[in-house]
């Protein structure tokens, strides 16, 4: 078996609202989180969204 190698790809900083909970559906419980804004950075280029 080789060993598993990984690279960072990048940092994420979010502005989260309120949890949503939409209640249970066949595969466990549904929420939603409303992201209003942030930015991610990663090693290749930076890079800024507002969102």
């Amino acid at each position: 078996m080789s060993d598993m190698e990984s690279e960072f790809l990048f940092e994420l900083a979010a502005e989260l609202g309120a949890i949503r909970d939409l209640g249970q559906v066949p595969v466990g419980n549904r929420r939603i989180i409303e992201v209003s804004g942030g930015s991610f950075v990663g090693p290749v280029r930076r890079v800024f969204q507002v969102l």
